[in-house]
Protein backbone atom coordinates (compact mmCIF):
# COMPACT_ATOMS: atom_id res chain seq x y z
CA UNK A 1 0.00 0.00 0.00
CA UNK A 2 3.12 2.31 0.40
CA UNK A 3 4.12 2.32 -3.02
CA UNK A 4 0.68 2.70 -4.17
CA UNK A 5 0.61 5.98 -3.07
CA UNK A 6 -2.44 8.22 -2.39
CA UNK A 7 -3.85 8.89 -5.88
CA UNK A 8 -3.59 5.27 -6.61
CA UNK A 9 -5.86 4.48 -3.63
CA UNK A 10 -7.55 7.37 -4.40
CA UNK A 11 -8.47 6.12 -8.06
CA UNK A 12 -9.13 2.56 -6.30
CA UNK A 13 -11.90 3.66 -4.10
CA UNK A 14 -13.40 6.03 -6.76
CA UNK A 15 -13.52 3.32 -9.42
CA UNK A 16 -15.17 0.85 -6.54
CA UNK A 17 -17.85 3.41 -5.88
CA UNK A 18 -18.71 3.78 -9.27
CA UNK A 19 -18.59 0.06 -10.29
CA UNK A 20 -21.11 -0.74 -7.30
CA UNK A 21 -23.57 2.40 -8.20
CA UNK A 22 -23.48 0.91 -11.94
CA UNK A 23 -24.35 -2.49 -11.11
CA UNK A 24 -27.46 -0.62 -9.23
CA UNK A 25 -29.29 0.70 -12.53
CA UNK A 26 -32.59 1.46 -11.10
CA UNK A 27 -30.60 3.00 -8.33
CA UNK A 28 -28.78 5.75 -10.84
CA UNK A 29 -32.08 6.53 -12.51
CA UNK A 30 -33.62 7.21 -8.72
CA UNK A 31 -30.62 9.61 -8.12
CA UNK A 32 -31.11 11.22 -11.50
CA UNK A 33 -34.66 11.49 -11.21
CA UNK A 34 -34.41 13.01 -7.34
CA UNK A 35 -31.85 15.69 -8.45
CA UNK A 36 -33.69 16.94 -11.45
CA UNK A 37 -36.58 17.24 -9.63
CA UNK A 38 -34.91 19.17 -6.90
CA UNK A 39 -33.15 21.10 -9.53
CA UNK A 40 -36.49 22.08 -10.96
CA UNK A 41 -38.25 22.63 -8.07
CA UNK A 42 -35.52 25.67 -7.15
CA UNK A 43 -35.39 26.63 -10.57
CA UNK A 44 -39.25 27.06 -10.61
CA UNK A 45 -39.39 28.89 -7.49
CA UNK A 46 -36.65 31.10 -8.43
CA UNK A 47 -38.73 31.82 -11.83
CA UNK A 48 -41.81 32.40 -9.36
CA UNK A 49 -40.67 34.98 -7.35
CA UNK A 50 -39.28 36.51 -10.02
CA UNK A 51 -42.72 37.00 -11.57
CA UNK A 52 -43.55 39.33 -8.97
CA UNK A 53 -40.73 41.61 -8.96
CA UNK A 54 -36.95 42.22 -10.86
CA UNK A 55 -34.59 41.69 -7.83
CA UNK A 56 -34.58 40.70 -4.88
CA UNK A 57 -32.53 42.84 -2.38
CA UNK A 58 -29.95 43.75 -5.65
CA UNK A 59 -29.88 40.27 -7.12
CA UNK A 60 -31.43 39.75 -10.52
CA UNK A 61 -32.97 36.26 -11.44
CA UNK A 62 -30.14 35.06 -13.78
CA UNK A 63 -27.48 35.75 -10.51
CA UNK A 64 -30.03 33.82 -8.13
CA UNK A 65 -29.88 30.62 -10.67
CA UNK A 66 -26.02 31.07 -10.33
CA UNK A 67 -26.13 31.27 -6.85
CA UNK A 68 -28.55 28.20 -6.79
CA UNK A 69 -26.68 26.26 -8.96
CA UNK A 70 -23.08 27.10 -7.10
CA UNK A 71 -24.78 25.43 -3.86
CA UNK A 72 -25.75 22.32 -5.98
CA UNK A 73 -22.68 21.78 -7.53
CA UNK A 74 -21.23 22.49 -4.38
CA UNK A 75 -23.64 19.72 -2.43
CA UNK A 76 -22.64 17.60 -4.90
CA UNK A 77 -18.66 18.11 -5.16
CA UNK A 78 -18.79 17.58 -1.10
CA UNK A 79 -21.10 14.54 -1.10
CA UNK A 80 -19.24 12.93 -3.87
CA UNK A 81 -16.25 11.53 -1.25
CA UNK A 82 -16.33 13.92 1.53
CA UNK A 83 -19.43 13.40 3.35
CA UNK A 84 -19.66 9.64 2.65
CA UNK A 85 -16.09 9.45 4.57
CA UNK A 86 -16.74 11.77 6.95
CA UNK A 87 -19.67 9.62 8.19
CA UNK A 88 -18.04 6.62 8.46
CA UNK A 89 -15.46 8.42 9.92
CA UNK A 90 -17.05 9.31 12.97
CA UNK A 91 -19.00 5.76 12.93
CA UNK A 92 -15.11 4.28 13.39
CA UNK A 93 -14.04 6.83 15.94
CA UNK A 94 -17.27 5.88 17.55
CA UNK A 95 -17.05 2.05 17.88
CA UNK A 96 -13.57 2.34 18.94
CA UNK A 97 -12.55 1.20 14.50
CA UNK A 98 -10.61 4.25 13.85
CA UNK A 99 -7.36 2.23 15.08
CA UNK A 100 -6.63 0.34 11.64
CA UNK A 101 -6.68 3.50 9.53
CA UNK A 102 -3.92 5.20 11.79
CA UNK A 103 -1.89 2.14 11.11
CA UNK A 104 -1.89 1.91 7.28
CA UNK A 105 1.63 3.65 6.21
CA UNK A 106 -0.51 6.83 4.31
CA UNK A 107 -1.14 9.92 5.98
CA UNK A 108 -4.73 9.21 8.18
CA UNK A 109 -6.01 12.78 7.55
CA UNK A 110 -5.76 12.27 4.00
CA UNK A 111 -6.83 8.54 3.79
CA UNK A 112 -9.94 9.97 6.17
CA UNK A 113 -11.35 11.77 3.34
CA UNK A 114 -11.65 9.73 1.03
CA UNK A 115 -12.11 6.26 1.71
CA UNK A 116 -15.99 6.55 0.57
CA UNK A 117 -17.57 7.78 -2.38
CA UNK A 118 -20.74 8.32 -4.04
CA UNK A 119 -20.53 7.99 -7.45
CA UNK A 120 -23.87 9.19 -8.27
CA UNK A 121 -23.08 12.75 -6.60
CA UNK A 122 -21.84 13.82 -9.89
CA UNK A 123 -25.31 14.45 -11.24
CA UNK A 124 -25.47 17.11 -8.93
CA UNK A 125 -22.16 18.46 -9.81
CA UNK A 126 -23.24 18.43 -13.57
CA UNK A 127 -26.18 20.04 -13.31
CA UNK A 128 -24.50 22.87 -11.20
CA UNK A 129 -21.88 23.14 -13.24
CA UNK A 130 -24.32 23.65 -16.43
CA UNK A 131 -26.77 26.11 -14.68
CA UNK A 132 -23.53 28.31 -13.61
CA UNK A 133 -22.53 28.64 -17.44
CA UNK A 134 -25.81 29.07 -18.21
CA UNK A 135 -26.21 32.12 -15.85
CA UNK A 136 -22.59 33.56 -16.98
CA UNK A 137 -23.24 33.46 -20.75
CA UNK A 138 -27.00 35.44 -19.57
CA UNK A 139 -25.10 38.21 -17.48
CA UNK A 140 -21.22 37.90 -18.50
CA UNK A 141 -20.64 36.48 -22.14
CA UNK A 142 -17.57 38.12 -22.42
CA UNK A 143 -15.71 36.89 -19.12
CA UNK A 144 -12.02 38.76 -19.41
CA UNK A 145 -8.93 36.43 -18.31
CA UNK A 146 -8.75 38.74 -15.05
CA UNK A 147 -12.41 37.99 -14.12
CA UNK A 148 -12.44 34.58 -14.61
CA UNK A 149 -8.99 34.05 -12.23
CA UNK A 150 -10.58 35.70 -9.57
CA UNK A 151 -13.90 34.02 -10.13
CA UNK A 152 -11.65 30.57 -10.25
CA UNK A 153 -9.35 32.07 -6.83
CA UNK A 154 -13.03 32.38 -5.06
CA UNK A 155 -14.54 29.27 -6.19
CA UNK A 156 -11.11 27.14 -5.28
CA UNK A 157 -11.62 29.15 -1.57
CA UNK A 158 -15.30 28.21 -1.70
CA UNK A 159 -14.65 24.53 -1.77
CA UNK A 160 -11.60 24.23 0.76
CA UNK A 161 -13.77 26.23 3.21
CA UNK A 162 -16.71 24.46 2.96
CA UNK A 163 -14.25 21.16 2.91
CA UNK A 164 -12.29 21.41 5.85
CA UNK A 165 -15.16 23.53 8.39
CA UNK A 166 -17.15 19.88 7.90
CA UNK A 167 -13.79 18.57 8.63
CA UNK A 168 -13.75 20.17 11.76
CA UNK A 169 -17.55 19.84 12.92
CA UNK A 170 -16.71 15.96 12.38
CA UNK A 171 -13.41 15.80 14.34
CA UNK A 172 -15.75 16.48 17.76
CA UNK A 173 -16.84 13.36 17.18
CA UNK A 174 -13.26 12.63 19.28
CA UNK A 175 -14.91 13.97 22.18
CA UNK A 176 -18.74 13.97 21.61
CA UNK A 177 -18.81 10.37 20.28
CA UNK A 178 -21.41 9.94 17.71
CA UNK A 179 -22.98 13.28 17.77
CA UNK A 180 -20.19 14.92 15.54
CA UNK A 181 -21.71 19.05 14.24
CA UNK A 182 -21.66 18.14 11.01
CA UNK A 183 -25.22 18.60 11.20
CA UNK A 184 -25.59 21.88 12.17
CA UNK A 185 -22.83 23.26 9.72
CA UNK A 186 -24.87 21.38 6.46
CA UNK A 187 -28.35 23.34 7.67
CA UNK A 188 -26.51 26.60 7.75
CA UNK A 189 -25.01 25.33 4.26
CA UNK A 190 -28.60 24.75 3.06
CA UNK A 191 -29.43 28.58 3.84
CA UNK A 192 -26.52 29.59 1.26
CA UNK A 193 -28.52 28.45 -1.81
CA UNK A 194 -30.07 32.21 -1.23
CA UNK A 195 -27.49 35.37 -0.83
CA UNK A 196 -26.62 36.17 2.77
CA UNK A 197 -27.94 39.30 2.57
CA UNK A 198 -31.37 38.50 2.48
CA UNK A 199 -31.73 37.21 5.84
CA UNK A 200 -31.60 39.71 9.26
CA UNK A 201 -28.78 41.49 9.78
CA UNK A 202 -27.74 39.19 12.58
CA UNK A 203 -28.37 36.06 10.67
CA UNK A 204 -26.24 37.74 7.88
CA UNK A 205 -23.02 38.41 10.16
CA UNK A 206 -23.19 34.39 11.63
CA UNK A 207 -23.31 33.42 8.10
CA UNK A 208 -20.65 35.71 6.86
CA UNK A 209 -18.12 35.81 10.04
CA UNK A 210 -19.28 32.64 12.07
CA UNK A 211 -20.22 29.95 9.47
CA UNK A 212 -18.57 30.95 6.46
CA UNK A 213 -21.66 30.41 4.73
CA UNK A 214 -21.63 33.74 2.43
CA UNK A 215 -17.64 33.07 1.29
CA UNK A 216 -18.95 29.93 0.00
CA UNK A 217 -21.68 30.71 -1.80
CA UNK A 218 -22.64 34.55 -2.09
CA UNK A 219 -19.16 35.89 -2.83
CA UNK A 220 -18.05 34.25 -5.44
CA UNK A 221 -21.32 35.35 -7.70
CA UNK A 222 -21.09 38.64 -6.34
CA UNK A 223 -17.42 38.83 -7.71
CA UNK A 224 -18.28 37.64 -10.60
CA UNK A 225 -21.48 38.97 -11.61
CA UNK A 226 -20.47 42.77 -8.75
CA UNK A 227 -17.21 42.67 -9.12
CA UNK A 228 -16.92 42.69 -5.87
CA UNK A 229 -12.97 43.08 -5.96
CA UNK A 230 -9.91 41.88 -4.91
CA UNK A 231 -10.21 42.66 -1.36
CA UNK A 232 -13.35 40.17 -1.38
CA UNK A 233 -11.07 37.22 -2.76
CA UNK A 234 -7.96 37.51 -0.38
CA UNK A 235 -10.63 37.62 2.56
CA UNK A 236 -11.92 34.56 0.81
CA UNK A 237 -7.79 33.09 0.65
CA UNK A 238 -7.43 33.85 4.09
CA UNK A 239 -10.73 32.13 5.06
CA UNK A 240 -9.99 29.56 3.45
CA UNK A 241 -6.26 29.20 5.02
CA UNK A 242 -7.31 29.44 8.43
CA UNK A 243 -10.07 26.42 7.78
CA UNK A 244 -7.57 23.99 6.84
CA UNK A 245 -5.05 24.67 9.98
CA UNK A 246 -8.29 25.05 12.62
CA UNK A 247 -9.23 21.33 10.66
CA UNK A 248 -5.84 19.99 10.95
CA UNK A 249 -5.20 21.14 14.29
CA UNK A 250 -8.29 19.62 16.00
CA UNK A 251 -7.94 16.64 14.00
CA UNK A 252 -4.35 15.69 15.82
CA UNK A 253 -5.63 16.98 19.02
CA UNK A 254 -8.47 14.64 18.30
CA UNK A 255 -6.34 11.63 17.24
CA UNK A 256 -4.08 12.15 21.50
CA UNK A 257 -7.73 12.36 22.71
CA UNK A 258 -8.36 8.76 21.06
CA UNK A 259 -5.31 7.06 21.60
CA UNK A 260 -5.88 8.12 25.18
CA UNK A 261 -8.78 6.46 25.42
CA UNK A 262 -7.84 3.92 23.78
CA UNK A 263 -5.29 2.93 25.85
Amino acid sequence: MKNMGYFSILRVYARSALFQHVSFRFHMVLSLLNSLIGFAVSFGAILLLFNQTNSINGWSKYELIGLTCLYTALRGLMGLFLLPSLERFVTDVADGEYDHLLLTPIDSFRHTLVRSWNSMAFIDIGIGVFGILFAIVQIKPHLSVLEGLELLICLTSAVFICAHVMIAASTLAFWFKRSGWNWVFQTALSMGQYPVNIYPKWLTFILTWILPIGFITTVPMQVLFDGGGWSLTGISVIIALLSRILAKRLYHLGIRQYMSASG
